[in-house]
């Protein structure tokens, strides 16, 4: 490690960064840069407690920066976005307004992650006579019961990706959370946490239903281990490429990869992007934001240069396009140069479709002991318990942690 370098510390990102960086310091041979790995967030708390924290630090979506904000970990930015005429306009508002903490500014956006596009195989809907992609529950209903397929109790294709398997436990929730119009925080008084709202005991109902229509979970499980050995990535992909699932929500970095993977084979083309299905009453385009940002911790022994490369990586045109050219997630600063270069990009408009309604991020529930949304997903479709004590018993449990918690992320849901 050079000790004279701006270290940037990111957790398993490495695609696109590392040659932004090594762009950067060609271009600012005065400031040399390395970026660096390790588990979050205890690579950073530790070194933070030690008085060594990295010179950035990419903090993901989803209440940490007001975490360390208010424990004093970040840096507020607000002296360097004056200087360098940077604002909220240059960036989408909600990305943007989650790295507020009492009025100032902790955090920029890196990266925007719309969570998420409905990926669905053409080819699969017209040979079943569905003429569109599922805009409603009643319709994703409908179409997973005719894409349904089983042969000797064997599980041979899947309409939707099972809904608990959506990109990890959390991201399941706040996903089917938003379909069907609930949340993590009450209506009528954002600082109290409320699962218990009828939207959420309508999801978790619909969760368990599906495990019983579709072979029960532990058929599910086994047909999805078949997959391969990583779900989100290889597994999930492969599964599209050979037909054994018709949709299914994706992110931005998996789509290039399932074009990529399908080119010569059977439904080479035949994948496209459409919303998100809507529960009853609730609006078009269910998406939530996600993400990362990029801040400077407390106690950062090169702050001047660590600001130039935060701004360069998440605030200029060419900064932004290089590393999002090569892994294909979208730039939270709109005049990024990635965006004016892929206008007529499906892959990228698709996102940023779904981007432009993404007006829900995720809440800062704290960190709770171990996986309460694993735990309540799986209390659930394994049928270990009903809805409405799985439900109290999460809520239980993330109560503790998020009473700590002294500012909600306008938006949050």
């Amino acid at each position: 490690m050079n000790p004279n370098a701006v270290n940037v510390q990111s957790y398993g990102f490495t695609i696109g960064y590392v040659d932004a960086l090594a762009q950067f310091s060609k271009q600012n041979p005065s400031i040399q840069t390395q970026l660096t790995t390790g588990p979050f967030p205890a690579k950073f708390l530790t070194l933070a407690a030690a008085g060594t924290p990295p010179d950035v630090l990419f903090v993901p979506s989803g209440g940490s920066v007001l975490s360390y904000a208010s424990q004093q970990l970040l840096l507020p930015l607000d002296q360097y976005l004056q200087a360098e005429k940077v604002s909220s306009a240059d960036f989408y508002t909600p990305a943007w307004n989650e790295n507020l903490y009492q009025g100032k500014v902790y955090a920029i956006t890196n990266e925007v992650d719309p969570n998420f596009a409905l990926v669905y195989n053409k080819a699969l809907f017209q040979q079943l006579g569905i003429a569109k992609p599922p805009a409603t529950t009643q319709e994703l209903d409908d179409a997973n019961a005719k894409f349904y397929q089983s042969q000797g109790g064997t599980i041979k294709r899947l309409g939707i990706l099972p809904p608990w398997l959506t990109y990890g436990t959390g991201n399941s929730l706040l996903t089917w959370f938003a379909v069907y119009g609930g949340g993590f925080l009450d209506p009528s008084d954002p600082k109290k946490l409320n699962v218990l709202q009828p939207a959420d005991v309508t999801t978790m109902t619909w969760m368990k239903q599906y495990a019983d229509h579709f072979g029960g979970y532990d058929s599910i499980t086994k047909f999805v281990q078949s997959w391969g050995p990583s779900l989100i990535y290889k597994g999930y992909v492969s599964a599209f490429v050979n037909g054994q699932v018709a949709m299914g929500p994706m992110v931005s970095a998996n789509y290039k990869s399932l074009l990529d993977a399908a080119k010569g084979g059977t439904y080479d083309g035949q994948f496209a992007l459409a919303l998100m299905p809507a529960g009853p009453n609730v609006k078009p385009d269910p998406s939530w934001l996600g993400g990362w940002g990029l801040g400077i911790p407390n106690g950062s022994k090169k702050v001047d240069q660590a600001w130039q490369v935060l701004a360069w990586m998440n605030a200029s045109p060419d900064g932004t396009d290089l590393w999002a050219g090569l892994n294909n997630f979208l730039p939270g600063y709109k005049k990024s140069a990635f965006y004016s270069k892929n206008t007529g990009n499906p892959l990228v408009t698709g996102y940023q479709e779904v981007l432009a309604g993404a007006h829900l991020v995720p809440p800062a529930l704290g960190s709770a002991p171990g996986d309460p949304a694993g735990d309540l997903l799986n209390a659930v479709v394994q049928g270990k318990s009903d809805v409405n004590t799985a439900l109290t018993q999460y809520q239980q449990v993330v109560s503790a942690a998020y009473s700590k918690i002294d500012y909600q992320v306008p938006g949050a849901f």
